[in-house]
C-alpha cells in the first residue's frame, strides 16, 4: 500500500528511528518495549520469515496469536517482508480456522507455542 509519504513499512521504519528511545509498546507487568527495541525484533522477525522460512513478496501469512507486544510485532514482520498478513483468531472454532487456511492458501503461519498441537490437528484432518 502506498501513501503520500511511502509506504506503511517505510513510514513505520522512520518513526521507529525518530523515536528510538521512546516506548512503543507499554504492556501490563512493567513491561514494555521502547521503538528501537521494537524495530530491532520487526526487522529480525523479517529476515527470519525471507532467508529462513522463504516467504515470498505477496505470499499470505497466518497470524494465529494472541493479542500481545509479539502478535504487533509479527504483523509488521509481515508487511516488511512483503507478504500478506492473515489474521487467525486462536479462539475461533477449528471448522474456521480450516476455512481460513484453505481460502487463503497459506504459506506460514506464525503462531505461539500454546497453539502449535491444535493447528497441527486442524492441519492433518483437513
Amino acid at each position: 500500500m502506498e501513501f503520500k509519504h511511502g509506504t506503511v513499512v517505510s513510514l513505520l521504519r522512520k518513526v521507529c528511528q525518530e523515536n528510538a528511545t521512546n516506548l512503543a509498546l507499554v504492556g501490563t507487568r512493567d513491561v514494555s518495549l521502547s521503538y528501537a527495541q521494537m524495530g530491532e525484533r520487526i526487522r529480525a522477525l523479517s529476515r527470519h520469515l525471507v532467508k529462513i522460512i522463504g516467504v515470498r513478496p505477496d505470499q499470505a501469512v497466518g497470524l494465529c496469536m494472541d493479542r500481545s507486544f509479539d502478535h504487533i510485532v509479527a504483523v509488521c514482520a509481515v508487511l516488511e517482508a512483503s507478504g500478506i498478513y492473515v489474521p487467525m483468531d486462536p479462539e475461533l472454532p477449528q471448522k474456521r480456522l480450516a476455512y481460513m487456511m484453505k481460502d487463503a492458501q497459506l504459506a506460514v503461519i506464525l503462531t505461539q507455542h500454546r497453539y502449535i498441537l491444535d493447528l497441527e490437528n486442524i492441519l492433518s484432518q483437513h
